[in-house]
């Protein structure tokens, strides 16, 4: 009780000492809000000329011969002057009111300055922060204010139109360049001076887009649609574009519903088979593909398909991204030989339009790449991933963001190799990249800060994990909102590295926040709602309360067969998790059965070889020696250790662990020789190895000392 007083002592003490300063605060926004309400500006006439001036003059310098820098610099100069002049002998003294003016600001930005030295209260100091910045960009709105008092006359404007479409032309430049922030500061002094070109709001969504600012992208949209004539085919382009940033926020139903207002436009300009009628079928397949939707994504796909086969044949380029975006489909439909094939027909098509070099040929081979990591053909990815790193650094450079999407796919590639370091150096490559062209509020920045996060809880370092998830929650919160698909699934990734540090009822919350946040954007039926349905299983099954995991493993198997099909990996992980619970049960005829299901889709997903189909063999042996069948396990953890031989090596510590499973099968079997050797295998392995396996040597050491005495 003493605790929770005290607190509450403090609480009160913070609010006593915001009211002390309440009086003071009043006599201040008076003089703040004088001070705005003044009709002219800040200061004296000349120092208005230099100020508004001042980035006119920086800008024209850098245009060299481009513009005559000086001489419209002094248009604009010599025109205020003139105007300044002319009100001043109509008796309206503008510098008296100026100074004036300036006077009352100053005297209220030192009262302010003053109280946030003298308050720690950060709600207050908000508050005094916001007056005071509201006062410094005071000098901007008068600047407009006094402009646009002679808007109506055409030589200002034709001065305003040329510098505005200077900035708006150097905009566009650095935008081409990625260059966003800077893109964003000249489209901001375009539109000072023209707030009302369609085409300046316009650019600055999309730069606001490209810098995840997607709300503010979305008003600037919506601005520029307001100033466009409704019958024009921009109209069309501008709901295509605010639906991209709502499936992006994961707004899927309202961004097909724009994507349709889009096409209901395309349709009656241009008609059934045109270009962009083919464009927003595939921006629609798009839609569906995140929503989960797999099959509806590839009945739009191939919609824009069969549009653009009729109207370009198959070598064009639009061709090839939508056979790009067909095989995306079938990859997350687990399908991943259609994935493959589909992505090698992009492949051929672009390299005969663009040759070996093109920034989309990368994408199609990083795409290779991610299907053949997939199939566990780790040999296969890397090589694609190369390729298109290669591709990508010599089109367009080591820091372009399309380079931070190949480190993130290779640094992907080492975490499923088991080499989570090096993963990280990729991770942290990416997150450089991003942070200087994006900045470091951007959701892109929040989806490393995760995949570090799971770097670190495959290192074991749970805590470390959840520092980042907790830094890309921070981010998506801010960005996309609590109710966004990305923040689900940081709390998903929360969740189970508190699983991992045996924090059950805390990964327990964790899921069920995941949970709520997919059944209310993607429905009850999405891919991962069943993952997140299968990750609650799983922690109730360590609470050993099993009926209850058996319950929500059912629910995530029950999705995936309906949604997905019989043949989806999701479906294996729900078989072998099943059969995990019963093993624990102690239900080895059933558990069985559910291993023999899952082995027979990862067998036909994956092939012979994959890491996941060892798990389940691994999981199988333990069953028979539990059951004393000491050869039938030998058998299954012998399949174990061929696949990790084939896919990831001698070296591994999943290697290593598959040598020590089978080494105490053969001590059971009183085969001391042969369980010697594998042994000794085992502890070569985990001696080397760079992570701590104090625990695991001691083992081997005794069971050596084991072997040793029987011999």
């Amino acid at each position: 009780m003493k605790k929770i007083f005290l607190a509450l002592t403090l609480f009160l003490g913070s609010i006593n000492a915001t009211k002390n300063i309440n009086s003071s605060f009043n006599n201040v926004s008076n003089s703040v809000i004088n001070v705005v309400n003044e009709t002219l500006g800040k200061k004296a006439q000349k120092e208005i000329v230099k100020s508004l001036s001042k980035d006119i003059i920086s800008h024209f310098s850098k245009m060299g011969k481009k513009l005559d820098n000086l001489e419209d610099n002094k248009q604009l100069m010599n025109y205020l002057m003139k105007q300044i002049r002319l009100s001043k002998e109509k008796n309206i003294s503008i510098k008296e009111q100026l100074e004036k003016a300036q006077q009352e600001r100053q005297k209220a930005l030192n009262e302010i300055i003053k109280m946030q030295n003298q308050t720690h209260n950060s709600d207050y100091l908000l508050v005094l922060k916001n007056a005071q910045k509201a006062l410094e960009n005071y000098s901007e709105n008068r600047y407009r204010e006094i402009l646009s008092k002679y808007r109506d006359d055409k030589n200002l404007q034709e001065i305003i139109k040329n510098i505005s479409n200077s900035y708006y032309l150097e905009s566009k430049s650095y935008y081409r360049d990625v260059d966003y922030n800077k893109a964003l500061s000249k489209i901001k002094k375009a539109i000072r001076f023209n707030d009302k070109s369609s085409n300046y709001l316009y650019l600055d969504g999309q730069i606001l887009y490209r810098l995840g600012k997607y709300d503010k992208s979305i008003k600037y949209y919506k601005k520029s649609l307001a100033l466009m004539d409704k019958n024009s085919s921009d109209v069309s382009t501008l709901y295509n574009n605010i639906a991209e940033i709502l499936r992006v926020k994961g707004k899927y139903d309202k961004a097909i519903e724009y994507y349709q207002k889009s096409l209901d436009i395309v349709l009656e300009t241009y008609g059934a088979r045109h270009q962009y009628t083919a464009t927003i079928y595939n921006n629609m397949g798009d839609a569906w593909l995140f929503k989960g939707e797999y099959d509806k994504s590839i009945v739009f796909y191939e919609k824009s398909l069969d549009i653009t086969l009729k109207l370009f044949g198959i070598n064009h380029f639009d061709t090839a991204t939508t056979y790009n975006n067909l095989g995306e489909a079938h990859r997350l439909k687990g399908d991943y030989d259609k994935s493959i094939e589909y992505y090698k027909k992009s492949l051929l098509i672009t390299k005969n339009i663009v040759g070996e070099f093109h920034p989309a040929l990368a994408t199609t081979y990083n795409n290779l790449g991610d299907a053949y990591k997939n199939k566990g053909n780790y040999e296969k990815a890397i090589e694609y991933y190369e390729i298109s790193l290669s591709i990508t650094i010599k089109v367009l450079g080591k820091k372009h963001p399309n380079t931070a999407i190949i480190y993130n796919s290779l640094a992907g590639l080492d975490r499923l190799k088991g080499e989570y370091k090096k993963s990280i150096e990729y991770y942290q490559k990416a997150l450089d990249i991003y942070k200087k062209t994006l900045g470091e509020e951007h959701p892109y920045i929040a989806t490393l800060y995760n995949n570090i996060g799971l770097s670190w809880s495959d290192i074991g370092d749970y805590d470390k994990a959840i520092d980042f998830y907790e830094e890309g929650l921070e981010i998506y919160l801010q960005t996309l909102g609590e109710n966004h698909t990305n923040t689900a699934t940081t709390y998903n990734n929360i969740g189970l590295a508190s699983n991992d540090k045996g924090d059950y009822d805390d990964a327990l919350e964790y899921y069920q926040k995941a949970l709520n946040i997919y059944l209310k954007t993607l429905g009850s039926h999405h891919p991962n709602v069943a993952v997140t349905y299968n990750n609650i299983g799983l922690a109730w099954s360590k609470k050993e309360e099993y009926d209850n995991a058996i319950a929500y493993l059912e629910k995530s198997l029950e999705i995936t067969l309906k949604y997905l099909g019989k043949n989806h990996i999701y479906g294996a992980s729900a078989y072998n998790n099943l059969g995990e619970v019963y093993q624990a049960k102690k239900e080895y005829k059933k558990a069985l059965d559910f291993y023999d299901k899952a082995i027979k889709i990862k067998l036909k997903v994956f092939g012979k070889y994959h890491r996941s189909t060892a798990i389940t063999y691994n999981n199988m042996a333990n069953i028979f020696k539990d059951k004393k069948d000491y050869s039938k396990a030998k058998r299954f953890y012998k399949k174990c250790i061929d696949i990790s031989l084939k896919t990831l090596g001698d070296k591994h510590k999943i290697t290593a662990k598959y040598y020590y499973n089978i080494a105490v099968v053969l001590f059971l079997k009183k085969d001391f020789k042969k369980s010697s050797k594998e042994f000794k295998k085992s502890k070569k392995i985990y001696g080397k190895s760079h992570q701590s396996n104090d625990k695991k040597l001691k083992e081997i050491k005794k069971w050596l000392s084991k072997i040793k005495k029987n011999i």
